[in-house]
């Protein structure tokens, strides 16, 4: 029950999030800081610490890709094969967690 009551809160709040105006501006990190439970909240530590990780990975791609003008060709293989890779990464979050 506790669980449900600190996600439901999360859940209403970030329906109206809107990640693509809030990148605008501000920096990718920001917005994916503000998207994500604070500490403390439905997430353990070892949760948030694996999706820091991620973010960390996301943020270095999208900085090397700025600072090229351009993606670079880690970050175009990365996207390119993320759909296939889905399963793979989620699975890697979720251990990373435990």
């Amino acid at each position: 029950m506790a669980h449900s009551a600190l996600i439901t809160p999360w859940t209403q709040q970030r329906n109206k999030f809107k990640p693509m105006e809030r990148l605008e501006v501000r920096s990718l990190s920001d917005v994916i800081d503000e998207y994500l439970p604070a500490k403390g909240g439905w997430l353990s530590d070892k949760e948030l610490a694996a999706f820091e990780s991620f973010k960390k990975e996301l943020v270095r791609l999208n900085a090397e890709s700025e600072k090229k003008g351009g993606y670079t060709s880690e970050a175009s293989s990365y996207y390119d094969q993320f759909k296939e890779k889905q399963v793979e990464k989620a699975k890697e979050l979720w251990e990373a967690s435990r």
